[in-house]
């Protein structure tokens, strides 16, 4: 017994429709009634044609009627979830024959055993470990997203994102992606990472059993656990790669204050990046979410031009070149300054890519003092943050484009007499030859 099906393929991006509309075909009349399923069949699912099919996530974009355009891969399967007379959910696996626009799909079902269609059919089957959970038809059809790692493909990197098919008034099961997508690219990724992990906060939801609604789409809010995690498995090819990553996430909203972390292989964290503002997963639909990039010690070595304005404590107000190298010791830090407002000199610190942050402690004196009017009692200067009340360690924050910016109260040269002095009590020439308020240093 054959029996036609079309199918139509449904996945939204950004401004992008893919949709198939057009090229199916008259339907095939089933030889059984079309609400049963027994025994052998054949599905046939019918792509819109495109110029390369060799991927279904390589599509041809059409600016004229915004559409995509995709096709299947031989070995594609999904899962027709089918139910008996006592309304107990089974499943029934079609499987792509040939890559094309148009496709058989074959799968079998137990001798003697009569299913009915639910109208609902799951894409992938069992891939990343989506797919439906077994029940009775009278709680409706849910679906498991996992916590294990979900594998994306380097080449096709939608090609396992979870789709739902229904069935149509015209008897077509269109498939659409079953939640949203988001997009995180991530720039200059480390050579030891193996994962990235989108970590929410509550009430966020990302693993778990959900409730398909009457559209096929999973929700947030119906159903789920306290797991608030979502990770891709990735090893890069070396240092300095740009990869986007794609995550299916229930439709609801990623709260800001999430996280997207990059781990090592053994899921220790490399770099974390925060979520600013909220982020709205929208059914079927791609998000982008705004680039980041990572930044280590050999990515921050140079020459920078800064911008500042005035601190409380200063009377010598001027600017100049910030310079950072990689620390010629490595027992004081991974990284130095070694100049600053034009002036030479050597304070080592510590940066730490996992945060965007470096920090350089008070206990260190910069170099000679250039100042004639105290350098003759005070020939030494201590590059020192100021908090008010007390001189503190140094820290700058990393910005998204690669910018250093200062992140305390004040930021200046104290002219000292000697380390000894200084670290006793952290006094010296009053007032500060420089302070600045605001710091930021732009790499040239």
């Amino acid at each position: 017994m054959k029996r036609a099906l079309y199918l139509s393929c449904l996945l939204l991006g950004i401004g992008l429709t893919a949709c198939n509309k057009e090229n199916q075909g008259a339907p095939v009349a089933p030889e059984t009634d079309p609400s049963e399923i027994s025994g052998n069949d054949i599905i046939v699912a019918d792509i819109v044609p495109m110029t390369t099919p060799e991927s279904k996530t390589t599509y041809e974009i059409d600016n004229v009627n915004n559409v995509a355009k995709f096709s299947w891969l031989k070995n594609d399967q999904f899962l027709m979830v089918v139910k008996n007379s006592a309304g107990e959910l089974n499943h029934y696996r079609f499987t792509a024959t040939a890559t094309g626009a148009s496709t058989e799909f074959s799968g079998t079902l137990p001798d003697g055993t009569t299913w009915s269609e639910t109208n609902f059919a799951v894409y992938p089957a069992n891939v990343n470990g989506f797919s439906y959970v077994s029940g009775n038809i009278s709680e409706g059809v849910n679906v498991s997203l996992p916590g294990t790692a979900y594998n994306q493909n380097s080449v096709d990197p939608l090609a396992g994102i979870p789709m739902v098919g229904i069935k149509q008034a015209d008897g077509h099961y269109q498939f659409h992606a079953a939640m949203g997508v988001l997009k995180f690219t991530v720039k200059n990724v480390p050579a030891d990472m193996r994962h990235i992990c989108l970590y929410t906060v509550a009430p966020a939801k990302l693993q778990g059993t959900f409730a398909l609604d009457d559209e096929g789409y999973v929700y947030m809010t119906a159903g789920g656990n306290d797991y608030l995690q979502r990770y891709i498995d990735y090893t890069p090819a070396a240092q300095g790669e740009d990869v986007s990553f794609y995550i299916p996430v229930p439709i609801g909203t990623v709260p800001a204050g999430s996280y997207i972390i990059i781990q090592d292989s053994s899921y220790g964290s490399i770099v974390e990046k925060r979520i600013a503002a909220d982020i709205a997963s929208e059914k079927n639909t791609l998000t982008e979410v705004a680039p980041f990039s990572c930044y280590f010690v050999d990515n921050l070595v140079g020459t920078y031009s800064t911008a500042v304005t005035q601190g409380s404590y200063a009377y010598n107000y001027t600017a100049g070149d910030f310079v950072l190298a990689a620390s010629d010791d490595a027992s004081k830090g991974n990284i130095m300054i070694t100049k600053f407002a034009g002036i030479d000199g050597k304070l080592y610190g510590t940066y730490n890519p996992k945060y965007f942050t470096m920090t350089f402690s008070k206990d260190q004196v910069f170099g000679d003092n250039p100042y004639t009017d105290t350098a003759t009692d005070y020939p030494q200067i201590a590059l020192v943050s100021h908090n008010g009340s007390s001189a503190v360690d140094i820290e700058f924050k990393v910005t998204n484009s690669g910018k250093i910016k200062f992140t305390g109260v004040d930021l200046g040269f104290r002219a000292v007499k000697d380390l000894a002095t200084w670290t006793s009590d952290y006094s010296g020439a009053w007032p500060w030859s420089l302070g600045y308020k605001t710091f930021v240093a732009t790499k040239k």
